[in-house]
Order: structure tokens, then C-alpha cells, then sequence
């Protein structure tokens, strides 16, 4: 965890109420409850929501920032590092979100390295080794990545070992490795954001292709395309990996993952593909 990091306190005015409205006005937004177990949900004006979030009972959850124009200057690590997906949450004082980990399966571990830019969240974390414990309290029946259980219900830190909890002020950082199960409830109105990442490039690609989002070339060297192709690749879990998971989706969405592999990573992969569906027959 850090506090009051630099970096993130100088996005304060850049993502502040007043410049997101002034910057978002006439642009529509889906809003849900900010408790996220109540089924209601709204259409309104960004900048009206903005400017009256206080006194709101929505919460504008998991906003894709890069779709709205918004690429905050967030610390990177120097060299090739990985691909970024910086998602924001922003609403009135007591939103929560209950125990859960974030939209990630076998292929698609993601980091979360969660800020606060402004106002106050208090945030819950526990180990996926108390996995059993969280599934063991559903929030919904059948889903498997939320948790009724609760930080404040004195028999969840007797049964969940690894449970911990920190308050967030504007500028701290937390980092939840993949698979964390965490627990979030502003104390404020507050803006926060969740840095997304992938341990594996190709995951990002696919997923930044997903989100309709796109990602540009590492390298203008043809050889070191193909060399990173080759490591990413086998890092995935190699072609029986790719082709099993492209073929569970419909034609044009693999149509569109498979361009964005070529785009990053050089025509080279054209003939992978054509290599592996003809040693495959």
C-alpha cells in the first residue's frame, strides 16, 4: 500500500467533479443503486449526475476511462511494460460494492492496483485462500464471485484467516493481487480508479480488443515482433490455448481478435494460424 502519492495527488484537478462535468456535459451514462444489491438503474446527463453526486443515490461504476477521452498520469514502470486498463468509480458517500473478486478466469488474471483521487473508501481484502469461506455465503445464487459476507458481521474475521482492512484517503494506493477478494464503501463522495493489468501481454491484447480498445505496435522490427509473438504465445499456453478459447466465440469477434494480433505482433502470425489449422487437420 502507499499513501499520498504524488502522482496521484496531482490528478485531483484533472478529475476533480467540476472538470469531469465541464468535460463529459451532454454525454449520457448508465448509472446503478449505490448499494450494488439493489436491481435499480438510470440514464442521466454526466454532468448533471456530477454536479449533484452528493446528494445522488447512484453510483457510476466501472467506467471504461479511455472510452471517455480520460488517460490519467499514473506512474509506470520503466521499459516494456504491461498494458494498462484504468477503470473509474464515482459516486456519493456510502456506495458499496460486497466481497468479491474482480471479472477474471483461468486466461485472464488481472491485477488491481486500486486509487483513490478524491474523498474517503474503506476496503476490506482477503486472501483466494479464503475462497471457500466467501462461496460459502453467496450474494446471488449461482454467482460465484460475489460474497454476502461482511466486514463489520464479528464471525467473518473469526472464519476468514487473511482478513484485512484500511481506510483510503485521496492519493493512497492499494494493490490486490489477482484473485483478492475485497470489500469497498465510500465514506464520501469520492472518485477512485482501478488500474487493470494483465501478467500475460496476450491476455491484454485480447481483452484490450474486447473493449473495443486498441493497443499499438510494440516494436517496428519485424524480428523482435516475432520474437515477442513466440514468448507471448507460449506464456498463454501456446496455439491449443488461443485456438480453444477463439473457437468458443461467434465468427466476428475472432475475426476482429485475430486482426488485433496481427496489428500488434507483424504478419508473422498469419502463417501461425495457418501453420496450426493445418497441422490440426
Amino acid at each position: 500500500m502507499v499513501r499520498g502519492h504524488s502522482a496521484v495527488r496531482r490528478l485531483e484537478p484533472q478529475l476533480s467533479f467540476d472538470s469531469l462535468a465541464a468535460k463529459l456535459s451532454g454525454t449520457i451514462i448508465d448509472l446503478s443503486h449505490r448499494l450494488c444489491w439493489v436491481e435499480r438503474r438510470r440514464r442521466v446527463d454526466a454532468a448533471r449526475f456530477l454536479r449533484h453526486v452528493g446528494g445522488s443515490q447512484y453510483y457510476w461504476r466501472n467506467i471504461p476511462l479511455n472510452s471517455f477521452g480520460l488517460k490519467p498520469a499514473l506512474p509506470e514502470p520503466a521499459g516494456r511494460g504491461p498494458i494498462y486498463f484504468d477503470h473509474g468509480w464515482v459516486g456519493p458517500k456510502d456506495c458499496v460494492q460486497t466481497f468479491h473478486q474482480d471479472n477474471h478466469d483461468q486466461l485472464f488474471l488481472n491485477h488491481n492496483m486500486f486509487i483513490q483521487v478524491t474523498g474517503r473508501k474503506y476496503v476490506a481484502l482477503a486472501s483466494p485462500l479464503d475462497s471457500d469461506f466467501f462461496l460459502g455465503r453467496p450474494a446471488v445464487e449461482g454467482n460465484t464471485r460475489q460474497s454476502a459476507a461482511s466486514p463489520w458481521d464479528e464471525s467473518v474475521w473469526e472464519g476468514c484467516g487473511t482478513l484485512a482492512e484500511t481506510l483510503l484517503e485521496a492519493g493512497d494506493m492499494v494493490y490486490m493481487p489477482p484473485r483478492t477478494w475485497h470489500f469497498v464503501r465510500s465514506y464520501s463522495t469520492s472518485i477512485s480508479i482501478s488500474r487493470w493489468w494483465f501478467t500475460n501481454r496476450l491476455a491484454s491484447i485480447l481483452y484490450a480488443c474486447d473493449q473495443r480498445m486498441e493497443v499499438d505496435p510494440i516494436s517496428d522490427c519485424r524480428e523482435n515482433r516475432s520474437r515477442d509473438w513466440a514468448a507471448d504465445l507460449a506464456a498463454f499456453g501456446g496455439w491449443p490455448v488461443v485456438d480453444a478459447f477463439l473457437k468458443q466465440i461467434p465468427l466476428m469477434p475472432r475475426l476482429r481478435f485475430e486482426l488485433a494480433l496481427v496489428h500488434f505482433y507483424g504478419k508473422g502470425v498469419l502463417d501461425d494460424f495457418l501453420s496450426f489449422e493445418l497441422a490440426d487437420e
